[in-house]
């Protein structure tokens, strides 16, 4: 099981440490010292902080946080990372791209729905009123161009998940306390259209697409104050998620929803802590200025960011 730091100054009675959570550069600094900041974070050997078991940290730094959730509030920015490009998406022609290949997926290729349900050909729910939604795109963001689509199904405490999945008695808590959250739901990639468009569907390529998607969903996530981020997948999704530096921790057994799953939840902030420490290229690029990404990736000649281990 994750070991994770316990931090967060409205967490601990003992301030032994101090973190700032409204800046994103800072990671929890230690008074006594014994090992240094590079060591493993799922190491005892980092004796200087008091360890906490990961299933005891998550949700508990943020602590209950109120309010609506608006999925329209902020204003949607492009991330590119070489030819990749991700973004939040609102109604009109991108949507209907994202429906078609949630339908290709689901219903065509996966037939997890029955495709006589939607004879538009577009797979829709009653979760994508109120969600968040995101696409990626080759190149250029237009509806032919895309090749991933996600959403976020934010809540505090019923998510689609819940219709499936069975939650381990040590976790339930988290859904009965009051912490902003989201479900990340509906992600999937068009394999044939990565080829199609971009040449190749290597793991670097998906690796990068998924680092692209996530700093899109990333910048929706810290506009709403959300502390956790759930979600239902395949073991192989997680594994690659976990490479790419998103520590993903299983909170309950395999259940069949739409596929073989087990469900999923990520401590957005430990998040952020595991990739200043472990990925830090990849934490730099989830926060930098979009302008200088750009100066950036043109400097290094639109070379992926994300290298297979």
């Amino acid at each position: 099981m994750l070991l994770g730091y316990q931090y967060g100054t409205a967490f601990y009675p003992n301030r032994n440490y101090l973190h700032d959570r409204n800046n994103p550069n800072q990671i929890p600094r230690r008074f006594s010292t014994g090992t240094g900041l590079n060591a493993s974070i799922n190491s005892p050997r980092v004796l200087g902080m008091k360890m906490v078991d990961f299933a005891d940290y998550v949700g508990l730094g943020a602590g209950p946080r109120a309010g609506l959730f608006e999925s329209g509030a902020s204003e949607a920015i492009t991330v590119s990372l070489g030819r990749i490009l991700a973004t939040r998406i609102g109604p009109g022609p991108l949507m209907r791209a994202s429906h078609r290949l949630r339908y290709q997926t689901y219903c065509i290729e996966r037939q997890f729905l029955c495709a006589e349900d939607y004879p538009d050909r577009l797979e829709q729910d009653e979760y994508d009123a109120t969600s968040a939604h995101f696409g990626v795109f080759a190149d250029e963001v237009t509806p032919e161009r895309m090749i991933a689509t996600g959403r976020l199904v934010p809540g505090e405490r019923e998510f689609p998940l819940h219709e499936y999945c069975t939650i381990s008695s040590q976790y339930q808590r988290w859904f009965k306390s009051g912490v902003r959250a989201a479900e990340i739901s509906r992600l999937m990639v068009n394999q044939s259209a990565i080829v199609k468009l971009l040449g190749a569907a290597s793991l670097t390529v998906r690796k990068d697409i998924l680092v692209a998607l996530y700093k899109a969903m990333y910048q929706w996530v810290e506009t709403q104050d959300i502390s956790l981020l759930f979600a239902a997948m395949e073991p192989p999704l997680a594994r690659l998620l976990r490479k790419t530096g998103f520590p993903f921790m299983e909170i309950g057994p395999e259940a069949d929803y739409y596929g073989r799953v087990f469900p999923y939840v990520l401590d957005i902030d430990y998040g952020k802590l595991y990739l200043r420490m472990h990925f830090p290229e990849t934490w730099e690029f989830l926060i930098e200025a979009q302008g200088e990404q750009d100066a950036q990736i043109s400097a290094r000649g639109a070379k992926p960011l994300v290298r297979v281990a």
